[in-house]
């Protein structure tokens, strides 16, 4: 069993080393669908407030997703928390404007 605490810090610092590229936004939602569907894909729940469907026919991620390669080596807890992490963190862009609507 991985130390939780630890697993999300190290998947925390994958993630940013994809997110310093000036799209913040894009990175965040890449990491985030990529995560939901790996906890779909493992026959779990993603939270409701994630708001979560995957698409139809959509039974594995795709072959280049190279977030998929980071985010099948954690826990589904693990998972869970740093994508309760993202959902934060896509807020606050849109928040400070840097969303999708404000590039």
């Amino acid at each position: 069993m991985q130390d939780q605490d630890k697993a999300f810090k190290d998947l925390k610092s994958e993630f940013s080393m994809f997110d310093g590229d000036g799209d913040s936004w894009n990175t965040s939602m890449w990491f985030f669908f990529t995560t939901a569907l790996e906890i779909h894909l493992r026959g779990e729940s993603c939270p409701a407030h994630w708001q979560y469907r995957p698409g139809a026919g959509q039974d594995s991620h795709e072959p280049d997703d190279y977030a998929a390669d980071i985010v099948q080596a954690y826990e589904t807890p693990v998972l869970i928390r740093f994508g309760n992490f993202l959902a934060r963190h896509t807020r606050l862009l849109e928040v400070s404007g840097k969303g999708p609507c404000n590039e």
